[in-house]
């Protein structure tokens, strides 16, 4: 009886930690030149699409204006993805140890799970918000200058399917790194270039078919579900999900055996 109360306990505790770190790390972001570059990068983006839609409309079809004006919005989301993993996800761990907090942090009565699962949170949170905020404008946008279709919600569920496991793959390379601009250099590359090389690697190694299970193919459903011919919505989302579980669960692993 007291043992499974002190399992539940310790459980709650854990959770209220997390929370504890997750809010830190908000307070963190907020007060930080980061957050400052990334929401001028987004409203500059949204700024520059909406002109170029008000300026350039060369199409008279209404189906034409419709999936041209959400091509212009989607097509530059996962971009934004990666922005964001990469100033927030890929410093969050490794900037413990680069500036010193890590002896102060770990040495309160903190688990180091609670402490990994936080600023899991506080990236994935952070950019989740801001991509409801992008998908709103450019929802708007869409209903005013071409129309709106189901696309949208099915690129939107895809893309938090992408900040969950592009976070997770930036937390473990977070996990492992000695410098901050290092790991912001790396995640930043990997998903830019070197998983796009790998999977073109693969497919031409396989002579046919494309490396669906790559998180890079997977993440061009944001916009290729713009297509009447795109039906693996179902398959792309599980595969991000599946990247980002793997990733953080290996990324924690390493956390948690790494000294000072």
């Amino acid at each position: 009886m007291s043992g499974g109360r002190k399992t539940l306990s310790w459980g709650k505790d854990d959770v209220r930690q997390s929370f504890v770190v997750m809010k830190n790390e908000f307070r963190k972001f907020f007060y930080g030149k980061k957050m400052l570059l990334f929401l001028g990068l987004t409203v500059a983006v949204l700024a520059l699409i909406i002109v170029m839609i008000a300026a350039l409309d060369p199409f008279s079809d209404e189906d034409d204006k419709k999936r041209l004006t959400e091509a212009m919005f989607i097509s530059f989301y996962a971009f934004i993805i990666l922005i964001a993993v990469t100033l927030f996800g890929a410093t969050s761990i490794v900037s413990e140890y680069e500036e010193r907090t890590a002896l102060i942090l770990f040495t309160k009565p903190i688990r180091k799970s609670s402490i990994y699962m936080g600023k899991l949170l506080a990236s994935i949170v952070l950019t989740f918000v801001f991509t409801c905020v992008y998908y709103a404008v450019s929802a708007v946008s869409c209903a005013v200058f071409g129309g709106i279709g189901t696309e949208m919600l099915v690129s939107f569920v895809l893309s938090a399917c992408y900040i969950f496991g592009a976070n997770g793959v930036a937390l473990l390379i977070s996990s492992v790194m000695k410098k901050s601009s290092t790991s912001s250099i790396v995640v930043f590359m990997l998903f830019l270039v070197l998983f796009t090389v790998i999977s073109s690697v693969i497919e031409t190694g396989a002579g046919s078919g494309t490396a669906f299970w790559m998180i890079d193919r997977a993440s061009n459903g944001i916009v290729n579900c713009l297509s009447d011919s795109y039906d693996d919505g179902l398959r792309d989302a599980a595969v991000m999900l599946i990247w980002g579980a793997a990733a953080s669960a290996a990324g924690y692993w390493l956390f948690k055996r790494r000294d000072f």
